[in-house]
């Protein structure tokens, strides 16, 4: 063979080179056949309205089509010296009615994909709470065992990407160890999807009354920076210059950039409508890092997808007194700063959460709040409310504090009436605990102790709950208005 002799020229005095060389690169080599990513199977859904990304590998030259049968036009494109074609496929916009199409790929050979559907599809990523199944593990969903028996929901999909940690992008997703392949929703196969997904999917779902599509890419336990490609991590002080990072084995979620490698990579640049993401808990600790980190992360993704707008919506931990010592609301604090960039949204959940357990089983609540998000940032829904107060400004008025917020929907109101959690400080930033009421849009803060006050911090606790919130029943998110020094030039 041609490409193995020349190959051999260069590594021949290099056999495990060589070898690891054809196990990567020889199936497409040796099989002329034209082939595609396990993204691309029957059952699956596509972005609706979209020119959608369709991709895979063939003999060099080798000529491909790809048809939809919402309108059989064939799109041609010729595969490249890599062995790699891409082309754009216009889909339709989506109907109620569900219409079920089949994807012709034609080269050498013709592979069929049936009963795919056009709607909305949603990327999932994050560390264990968004791999939570709805079934839960040692304590069940609430609401879960219900949702189970009635998710008979045919037009939602899923497909959940096996875990792989690489020091290399690749270009394939791993195997799931449960079910690897698109799956129709079901009261057999909504039991061990996760619970967030699920409860996101059904509310759109039911509001938009067509297709949903979700790709959960998730690994428990995992970092941030794992989730990060090397490029961004650049703009980040403590991984700068520190390149490459090598995945210490398969079950590696920590090292910088691996999970990126092996569970993102494979999916670019499959059409989404946007991204969920729910993780932070394996990066408590370190808040000044995680201001710049995140922010880095998001920014990388959408540079791989050539989308500087890609939503991306994320959910704030959960409260809980398990963080060995670390300030969890400093890692609140750090999550929300990624607001600042475009198109980003934030699930509060102080009043979810379980001091006990770090996966708090309330998922219903914050598949809604992501949902609400989505419906009023991409479904059109602009008169929604789809967060919970945010703190925006601080003024003193003699011995008290006003506070002003965002997103404060048709008004304030406090849980049971009465405003906790609110603290005061003067100059010395001595915090003591405060009295709070709401006059209109605004929260006044005060203390008999603290005749000079200078600031404010709310829920500045790792095991906090809620007292705050809008009158559509969002909670207020956890802030402090001592900004420290390393977040001021976001704010």
């Amino acid at each position: 063979m041609i490409y193995k002799s020349c190959i051999e020229k260069v590594f021949g005095k290099y056999p495990a080179i060589l070898g690891f060389f054809f196990l990567i690169i020889m199936p497409h080599f040796v099989d002329a056949q034209v082939t595609i990513p396990k993204i691309f199977a029957s059952n699956m859904v596509l972005q609706q309205n979209s020119e959608v990304n369709i991709w895979g590998w063939a003999k060099a030259g080798e000529k491909v089509s790809v048809t939809g049968s919402w309108n059989n036009k064939k799109v041609k494109t010729t595969t490249g010296s890599d062995n790699k074609w891409s082309l754009k496929l216009k889909t339709p916009k989506a109907t109620s009615d569900s219409v079920s199409y089949i994807l012709i790929i034609e080269g050498s050979n013709k592979i069929t994909l049936d009963n795919v559907l056009i709607g909305e599809v949603w990327l999932l990523s994050g560390q264990s709470n968004m791999e939570l199944p709805l079934k839960g593990w040692s304590v069940p969903i609430v609401g879960g065992k219900e949702a189970i028996e009635s998710a008979n929901y045919p037009n939602i999909r899923f497909i959940v990407a096996g875990h792989q940690s690489t020091s290399t992008p690749q270009t394939d997703i791993a195997k799931n160890w449960v079910n690897f392949t698109w799956t129709k929703c079901s009261p057999a196969s909504a039991k061990e999807f996760s619970a967030l997904g699920y409860f996101f999917a059904r509310e759109l779902h039911s509001d938009l009354k067509i297709p949903i599509g979700l790709v959960v890419s998730a690994w428990g336990g995992s970092s941030c920076e794992a989730w990060t490609k090397t490029a961004s991590l650049q703009s980040v002080n403590d991984y700068k210059d520190k390149a490459p990072w090598v995945s210490k084995n398969k079950d590696d979620n920590q090292t910088p950039t691996v999970l990126y490698n092996g569970m993102i990579t494979p999916l670019v640049p499959f059409t989404f409508a946007g991204v969920l993401w729910y993780q932070g808990e394996t990066n408590v600790g370190r808040p000044e890092q995680l201001t710049q980190l995140f922010p880095a992360m998001i920014k990388g993704w959408r540079e791989s997808w050539k989308r500087n707008k890609f939503p991306f919506y994320f959910v704030q931990l959960c409260p809980w007194g398990g963080n060995g010592g670390y300030s969890l609301p400093e890692a609140w604090e750090a999550q929300a700063s990624a607001l600042s960039l475009n198109n980003t949204g934030m699930a509060a959940t102080l009043d979810v959460g379980d001091e006990k357990d770090i996966h708090p089983v309330r998922k219903e609540q914050v598949g809604h709040r992501l949902a609400l998000i989505a419906k009023a940032k991409n479904y059109g829904y602009t008169s929604l409310e789809y967060s919970g107060p945010q703190y925006r400004s601080m003024k003193i008025e003699g011995s008290k504090i006003r506070l002003s917020f965002d997103h404060c929907g048709s008004g304030l109101k406090a849980l049971n009436g009465v405003l906790t959690q609110f603290e005061i400080a003067g100059d010395d930033k001595k915090y003591f605990q405060a009295d709070a009421t709401i006059d209109g849009n605004n929260v006044l803060v005060w203390s008999r102790t603290i005749s000079v006050p200078k600031y404010v911090r709310y829920a500045w606790s790792g095991t906090a709950t809620a007292s705050l919130y809008n009158l559509e029943d969002l909670p207020a998110a956890p802030f402090r208005t001592d900004i420290p020094g390393y977040l001021q030039v976001i704010h």
